[in-house]
């Protein structure tokens, strides 16, 4: 069952007697759409990206000064200069740091079965999206999230969330993104439980 928000790219999806909130692809704001399906809200508008953006811009590079984070000559780094998206990882992390969780880059050196599933809010994956018969690569974010004692994932890519049937599962589809679609793993964890994120 489909329940279409305001934006008919946001819907409120019911599976298995569970209601989940997953925003559709809209031109390049997978990053948007991500944040929003993870925080299960639309808790983030392209305008909150964009002021991410800019701030971002003015911290790291001074001669950011402009309203758009921009100067006439040079385009804001953290998102794509035709105002479609593609956000950067900076603006994804400060998004989540704004609600009050911390970031963690997962060394894919590492076997992923060390990841402790059971105390991390939340999992970022970024991976390489091919299109045009490959002739074409982009990336692509989506989430992980455990919702109603099931692992669910949240691709905008898709018509609605994935469940997992179990850890293992989960396990095998991080293997896939890290070896098969030049992939990143990222764990949101509560600030306390840092420490608790790997077996």
């Amino acid at each position: 069952k489909i329940e279409e928000g305001e934006d008919t790219l946001n819907h409120q999806i019911t599976m298995d007697g569970h209601t989940y909130y997953h925003e559709k692809q809209r031109w390049q704001r997978c990053g948007i759409h991500t944040i929003n399906n993870l925080f299960q809200q639309n808790i983030y508008t392209k305008e909150d990206f964009d002021a991410i953006c800019v701030a971002l811009a003015q911290t790291s590079m001074p001669q950011y000064v402009d309203m758009d984070g921009i100067q006439p000559y040079q385009p804001n780094p953290h998102k794509s200069e035709f105002g479609t998206g593609n956000y950067d990882v900076n603006v994804l992390q400060t998004a989540i740091q704004n609600q009050g969780y911390l970031v963690k880059w997962f060394d894919s050196r590492n076997d992923v079965n060390i990841i402790n599933l059971e105390v991390i809010f939340g999992v970022l994956i970024n991976y390489t999206e091919r299109k045009f018969f490959g002739l074409r690569k982009t990336q692509h974010w989506c989430c992980i999230r455990n919702l109603h004692n099931s692992f669910v994932l949240f691709n905008s890519f898709q018509d609605q969330p994935e469940i997992f049937e179990n850890e293992t599962d989960v396990f095998l589809y991080f293997t896939t993104i890290l070896s098969e679609k030049s992939g990143q793993i990222l764990l949101v964890v509560e600030p306390d439980l840092e420490g608790y994120v790997y077996k």
